[in-house]
């Protein structure tokens, strides 16, 4: 299943190219204990990234990242253990493609039970001082 997403996203390369840009995306920065919840989704270029997904039409962000927490991994996550880091999207670019986040930072007390969706392949809890966090936490102008 890993390599057929992999290879299903470099054959419908064009149409992501042009697709990526237009979306706006909420990534979830979950903290627990000083480690960081990564995870890595079936399509794609498999590398580790922060949990979460596209908002629908007309939905907010904190909506938007409490669905795909649920969707991807079955945590539940309450609107007040939200915090927004960043103010308005921000433009990453990964691999050629560009990509516009909301980051949001959840801190839990304890880990979570997980129950992955088939949208990811694996989850890893890394060290927030790790030199291998993604790419989005170099955007972040706070400390975690």
């Amino acid at each position: 299943m890993k390599k057929l997403g992999r290879v299903l996203f470099y054959l419908l390369w064009p149409f992501v190219w042009f697709y990526a840009p237009l979306r706006i995306r909420v990534r979830a920065i979950i903290l627990v204990k000083g480690k960081i919840l990564l995870v890595k989704n079936w399509f794609g270029p498999a590398y580790w990234q922060l949990p979460g997904g596209g908002l629908e039409l007309t939905e907010q962000p904190v909506d938007a990242i409490i669905r795909e927490i649920k969707e991807e991994l079955s945590i539940i996550i309450k609107p007040t253990q939200v915090k927004h880091l960043t103010q308005g999207p921000i433009i990453i670019n990964k691999k050629g493609l560009l990509y516009r986040y909301r980051i949001v930072l959840i801190k839990l007390k304890s880990f979570p039970e997980i129950s992955m969706s088939r949208e990811l392949t694996q989850y890893k809890w890394e060290p927030i001082n790790s030199t291998s966090l993604p790419s989005e936490l170099a955007h972040i102008n706070t400390s975690l």
